[in-house]
């Protein structure tokens, strides 16, 4: 599964907003990357993990007309995509 959508998916899951800010911050800092089972230690881009965000709200609302990532399908219900909305907004305000 790309970075961009585990550190999306692990954003969504937090519901302060101080926290996610910083989670951002985190998670647009270079550093040592690890994948395992009990921890990620990711990076990417405020690009790339805005145009992630884009792609999945974008493929909500063209649903009916094409298909969708399949690392992405299970974001694709209303409040998720709410919730990625404010996140892009996050990353725009603060990150690009």
């Amino acid at each position: 599964m790309p970075k961009e959508v585990r550190i999306l998916k692990y954003l969504l899951t937090i519901k302060d907003p101080e926290q996610q800010l910083c989670t951002l911050k985190d998670a647009f800092t270079p550093g040592e990357e690890i994948e395992g089972t009990d921890v990620d230690n990711l990076y990417t881009t405020p690009e790339n993990l805005h145009a992630l965000m884009r792609t999945v709200v974008d493929a909500y609302q063209f649903s009916q007309q094409g298909t969708l990532m399949r690392e992405a399908r299970d974001l694709m219900n209303p409040k998720i995509i709410e919730k990625t909305e404010e996140l892009m907004k996050l990353v725009e305000k603060h990150f690009m």
